[in-house]
């Protein structure tokens, strides 16, 4: 992972193309040398193969010549023979010796071969025993790789030549005008017959391996045979011979070149390489091998050098062929209109994974570009043929009547659902500068019922970053239901609200009671229109209740705590419900128990009850899902006790599930409770058992005990009293109570047991201890019970689990969370007869990040401390003559915007004529360039405009000074306080307007005087503002514009002084893509930030934070928005967004930013992708799919057509397809299939 340095610290952020390319070169081979570690005595390359015919030494170390010392591909890794590459490399970059200076005209010997369909690598061949019947053999071999080395021929021939001359040699070279499989050269011989001198096989081989221009093409091999054979005397019917036989690709390259000073050379593919084996080949021999400046051949001309690797990388998707058209054996045309035709590349799909119909989805777009409203549907059938890479999707219907014609898109590899519309929110909120006071963000809310599902009484619970609790509880407030229309006139019900209350009563004789509010009573009237009245009536009343007639006589009143109805007083009309909360301190969620009252509504009424009360968290709705920030938890109540827990049964069981393999089971431990509520006899015994210790209890009313070692029950203050007395006084370890109804829970703790044999008016129920693998929860089931009590049982069970899911009670709450995962998804089980007991929550899902537009500003602060620079300060030279500073210090909130123009007319000169701005545009764009350079080191920013502000100009310079001197080699520059005047006269070259040129630097010079700046003629190199020669020493200085002393001097008059720092957390859930972009420049209104943005973690050892580390940095991506894109691992992360320049903060320390250049408004776009997917398609290999075709493992593909009804089928006005066949019969022609 790297982390960019801030331009703060960058010597010369304006390098050359020429100089920033060797900077990353030299960065390049660095990390290449690194990476050679204790290597350094070996071979960093492949293998050396000798060159046929060269004088080589023994060993590779005896060989003159340079070498190769290593190859790296553009990952960074090294290259070595027999690799196998699962990620296809852009470019390979062949490093040679320190010293070496490659010869950029020889690069052609550098090549790279793709084995083909063989998977072996082998030059084209051919031999020939000249007819001799084997007396001789010559072997051929092709010099040129691959394909392209077939099809050369050897003619043969002969003839009289009438002298005593040797064979005779001819050479057509066409290599360059010749297609594959056609001859690319002809190498004829034409053999002498003559008696003076007939040819031998001797003369043959000398003859063609003498030739420069046959070495060019072939090596010559005589296998065997005598030099002396005669070979004029065989007919030639062998001839002519051609060699052929490999099916090697030669892959061309994009580009070959020489860099790092000619000891590096960089071989960069045109296109991606395709799943084979490749080889590499460096020829060090040969007609051409590669050279370096001085002609020194690649080691020494001995040995060529091949380096073998393979690539397996991801399938890739080649092609999409929605509704196929094809054409029968009877020329028929037939479209498949339910298919869609998947073509992949050569790479063999793994067959199960292949046709998993999960992994096609075909999306319906509805012709948005908004997600919300996407169909997905997926083929019933899915076949794959691996001999043509094609799988062929079959879905239920024609494609355009699955969800109508339109747009649809195609996404292929991926089982995840389609991603959520992004949860954007406008932040009220101003984020700190630290970690500790870091906004919360990444914990929402999805809310997936209605009012229906919804329980009185449900809760959820946010925590507040000032650490305050705000419990949420869903309240229904207060209904009424009326039955019938019985109601007689004179019948009324009286509602209470707040301190008021309202009599309502029915009428037919338009009589009401003093004070009642009038309901007309009306023959015709059922029970919704009466109801209805009802409604109008109590909204007329103005109580502060506002009622929903709900249909079927229900009306839903709402209201609070102070919220009730007395309807005693009327037929068939009753009042239900709990209004209010139950948990001290909760702020009330209104809904309406019904259907109607959708997951956007329990939304909305969340929201709007966290806006009611001032916690600092912020809320903002998207449908059924809100954005949630400022709160650093958010999570639901799991658990409610809310009904009479003396019905809890010892053994119930509950189950809580992490869904991440852990399983607790809390087992309701009562212990043994007896019931004593019969009639107690006389002379009765029980025993009771514990440590190992037993002991007999005897019931004593009149008589005394009948064995002196029982112990006696004394019943006179109650059997169950007597009991209990009677136990504790033998039993220390046990605490049996009285707990109503004449029964006694014996003890909770222990292991013990009750014989009630010997008693028949004594029962019990349940026996101490649970379930092995279970988790007690210690319940005493009594009248006194309290649901607090039930609730901190069950969070101290689950604490004591030893699993990763913790508790935490809160009155009758418990909510569940998790030692590991920041967001647990929970799941509890419980018996049925305990669900009156316990309420769960209400299905409402806390969820993480998925993608987040957040809206943002860094404001201007002023900063506590003055920049250095000033001309007080000691050291700093204060002369009359000169001065370094026009003006004082900075004494401006923040960074101002200065404004520059071009103007058209810009003065007089000393005549009187108006003068015209003679600035070319590339001088436009140099002075663009200046500003930028100085808004990026100073705290000022520029905006250009047509007229307004400084003024750059190239002209007359007696506009400023009428007495200045013009004219070439005088003064070159001129400036006031809002114009700077370059001479005209001075810059007519074109060399003069490049970067870095001369009119550049007057021109930074003069604008640096606008800004305030003096000269500065003593100072050291290099200085915009003038520097002293003799201090160069006779050495040039590199230059860099706006740094040293400019900046120096420059931060002193405009501080740069953005130094706020917004600090947002969150907690990612599993492994995954973290996208974070900050968008100010491209926004619609463009801001004039130039962020920054930086991202940290926390470290965590045996579940304690010990560091906060940075993970990455970035300030300039998109033009000078950031964006960063971060494989991260589960944890807890800090998001922290400046200005450039302030980048070197210490986010343990509150307003410890400085340096800052920009300010201005930012959106802050985030995203999350988990990179752990359960299934996706992958090859036989185990690659997965290179969706994105980018070359990695992983990436969806996805493919957008049209889909429209075919001509016969689309009605007027609808868009159709029309087939188009040039061999159908014109005259019935009509654009269908039919």
């Amino acid at each position: 992972m790297v982390i960019r340095r801030n331009s703060k610290h960058d010597s010369n952020p304006r390098r050359s193309s020429k100089s920033s390319q060797a900077g990353q070169q030299r960065e390049r081979r660095q990390l290449f040398l690194e990476n050679l570690e204790d290597r350094r005595l070996l071979h960093g390359g492949g293998q050396h193969v000798p060159v046929p015919g060269a004088e080589a030494g023994e060993t590779t170390e005896e060989v003159a010549g340079f070498e190769l010392v290593g190859a790296q591909v553009d990952s960074g890794n090294l290259l070595n023979n027999g690799d196998i590459l699962s990620q296809a490399p852009r470019d390979i970059t062949l490093h040679f010796g320190q010293s070496v200076d490659v010869d950029p005209t020889s690069l052609g010997a550098i090549s790279l071969l793709r084995s083909g369909a063989d998977g072996v690598f082998g030059n084209a061949t051919a031999e020939t025993d000249f007819g001799t019947d084997g007396e001789v053999l010559m072997r051929f071999f092709s010099q040129l790789n691959g394909r392209e080395g077939n099809g050369i021929e050897i003619v043969f021939t002969k003839s009289d030549h009438g002298n005593a001359s040797g064979p005779y040699l001819t050479v057509d070279d066409n290599t360059g005008e010749v297609e594959l499989g056609e001859t690319r050269a002809t190498i004829t011989v034409d053999m002498n017959t003559s008696e003076e001198n007939p040819t031998t096989f001797g003369q043959v081989f000398d003859l063609l391996d003498g030739s420069a221009e046959v070495s060019s093409l072939l090596l010559i091999e005589a296998v065997h045979g005598d030099v002396d054979t005669d070979l004029s005397v065989e007919d030639v019917d062998y001839s002519p011979i051609s060699v052929s036989g490999s099916d090697d690709l030669v892959v061309a390259p994009g580009y070959v070149g020489v860099e790092s000073g000619g000891r590096d050379v960089v071989f960069r593919f045109r296109e991606s390489l395709q799943d084979d084996l490749y080889r590499l080949v460096i020829n060090g021999g040969g007609a051409q091998p590669l050279r370096d400046i001085e002609g020194v051949p690649f080691l020494g001309g001995q040995f060529d050098e091949w380096i073998e690797f393979t690539v397996d990388s991801g399938p890739q998707v080649v092609a999409v062929v929605p509704q196929p058209v094809v054409r029968d054996g009877a020329g028929i045309l037939t479209q498949q209109r339910d298919q869609i035709h998947v073509y992949f590349n050569e790479d063999d799909l793994n067959a199960d994974a292949a046709v998993n119909a999960g992994l096609y989805q075909l999306i319906f777009t509805n012709d948005t570009v908004d997600n919300s409203d996407d169909v997905v549907h997926y083929p019933t059938e899915v076949d794959y043929d691996a001999s043509t890479d094609l799988a062929k999707l079959t879905f239920a219907q024609p494609l355009d009547q699955l969800s109508g014609h339109g747009a649809y898109r195609l996404r292929v590899g991926d089982l995840s659902a389609l991603p959520e519309a992004p949860l954007s929110m406008e932040l009220a909120t101003e984020a700190a500068s630290t970690f500790a006071e870091a906004l919360s963000i990444g914990k929402n809310l999805e809310v997936n019922t209605n009012g229906e599902l919804l329980e009185d009484g449900q809760s959820l619970e946010l925590v507040a970053e000032s650490g305050q609790s705000l419990v949420l509880e869903f309240d229904a407030g207060l209904l009424l239901q009326l039955d019938s229309v019985n109601a007689a006139d004179g019948n009324h019900f009286t509602l209470h609200h707040g301190s008021g209350s309202s009599t309502f009563e029915f009428d037919n004789d338009a009589t009401v009671g003093s004070g009642n509010i009038a309901i007309a009573l009306d023959a015709s009237d059922d029970v919704d229109a009466l109801a209805g009245k009802i409604t109008l009536a109590i909204h007329a009343a103005d109580m502060g209740l506002f009622p929903t007639d709900m249909g079927g006589g229900l009306i839903h009143l709402g209201g609070d705590n102070s919220t009730s109805a007395d309807t005693a007083s009327t037929i068939d009309l009753v009042s239900y419900g709990s209004p209010g909360v139950s948990n001290p301190g909760a702020i009330a969620v209104g809904y309406r128990p019904e259907v109607a009252f959708t997951s956007n509504d329990v939304a909305a009424a969340i929201v709007t009850a966290v806006e009611s009360v001032d916690t600092g968290v912020e809320m903002q709705r998207h449908g059924n899902r809100i954005a949630v920030a400022g709160a650093n938890v958010v999570r639901n109540t799991n658990i409610t006790v809310v009904g009479d827990v003396s019905v809890i049964s010892d053994g119930d069981v509950i189950t809580v599930d992490d869904g991440d393999g852990q399983v607790v089971n809390l087992e309701i431990d009562t212990g043994v409770v007896v019931d004593a509520s019969g009639s107690p006899q006389d002379g009765d015994t029980f025993t009771v058992t514990s440590g190992g210790v037993t002991k007999t209890f005897e019931v004593e009313i009149m008589s005394g005990i009948s064995d002196a070692a029982h112990i006696p029950v004394f019943v006179g203050s109650g059997y169950d009293v007597g009991i209990v007395n009677a136990i504790e006084s033998e039993f220390g370890d046990l605490s049996p109570q009285a707990i109503g109804n004449g029964k006694v829970a014996v003890g909770l703790d222990g292991d013990y047991s009750i014989d009630l044999s010997g008693a028949p008016s004594l029962t019990s129920e349940g026996e101490s201890g649970v379930t092995s693998g279970n988790i007690a929860v210690p319940v005493i089931v009594s009248a006194m019970a309290t649901p607090a009590q039930v609730a901190a049982a069950i969070s101290a069970g689950v604490n004591a689990s030893g699993s990763e899911i913790t508790a935490e009670a809160d009155g009758a709450r418990i909510s569940l969370g998790h030692s590991r995962i920041a967001i647990p998804h929970i799941t509890i089980s419980l018996p049925v007869q305990l669900s009156s007991v316990f309420q769960l929550s209400a299905d409402i899902e806390v969820v993480g990040l998925d993608s987040m537009p957040l809206g943002g500003v860094i404001d201007p602060q002023k900063a506590s401390l003055r920049s250095i620079g000033g001309g007080d300060e000691p050291g700093h030279r204060d002369i009359r003559v000169q001065e370094h500073l026009h003006h004082g210090a900075d004494s401006v909130d923040g960074v101002p915007t200065l404004y520059y123009s071009f103007p058209v007319q810009y003065g007089q000169d000393p005549s009187g004529n108006t003068l015209l701005n003679a600035i070319t545009e590339k001088q436009k764009q140099r002075a663009r360039e200046i500003f930028e350079l100085y808004s990026a080191h100073l705290g000022v920013q520029f905006m250009e405009t047509d007229n307004l502000g400084l003024q750059v100009v190239t002209g007359d310079m007696r506009a400023l000074d009428p007495t200045i001197p013009i004219g070439p080699g005088g003064v070159l520059g001129v400036a006031s306080h809002s114009m700077a005047i370059m001479d005209l006269q001075d810059f007519d070259s074109a060399g003069d307007d490049v970067y870095g040129g001369a009119w550049f630097q007057t021109a930074i010079h003069e604008v640096g005087h606008m800004l305030g700046l003096g000269h500065t003629d003593e100072l050291g190199p290099y200085t915009i503002m003038n520097d002293e020669p003799a201090l160069y020493f006779g050495q040039p200085a590199e230059q860099v514009f706006v740094s040293g002393h400019d900046r120096v001097h420059g931060q002193f008059l405009h501080q740069a002084e953005s130094n706020d720092i917004d600090f947002y957390e969150l907690d990612i859930e599993e492994a995954g893509v973290l996208n974070i972009e900050a968008v100010a420049e491209r926004m619609a209104a463009p801001s004039e930030l130039d962020a920054a943005i930086s991202i940290y973690r926390d470290v965590v050892v045996e579940g304690e934070i010990v560091a906060r580390e940075l993970v990455a940095q970035n300030d300039d991506y998109f033009s000078e928005d950031p964006r960063l894109r971060v494989n991260i691992e589960a944890g807890h992360y800090y998001i922290g967004v400046s200005s450039t320049g302030n980048t070197n903060y210490d986010p343990a320390v509150s307003d410890s930013g400085s340096g800052g250049t920009t300010e201005g408004e930012y959106d802050l776009r985030l995203s999350f992708n988990p990179t752990e997917r359960s299934d996706s398609i992958i090859d036989t290999t185990g690659n997965v799919l290179d969706g994105d075709g980018d070359g990695l493992a992983g990436g969806t593909f996805n493919f957008w057509f049209n889909v429209n009804q075919p001509a016969d089928v689309a009605g007027v006005g609808e868009s159709r397809t029309i087939f188009v066949d040039k061999v159908a019969d014109a005259t019935t022609a009509n654009g269908t299939l039919s």
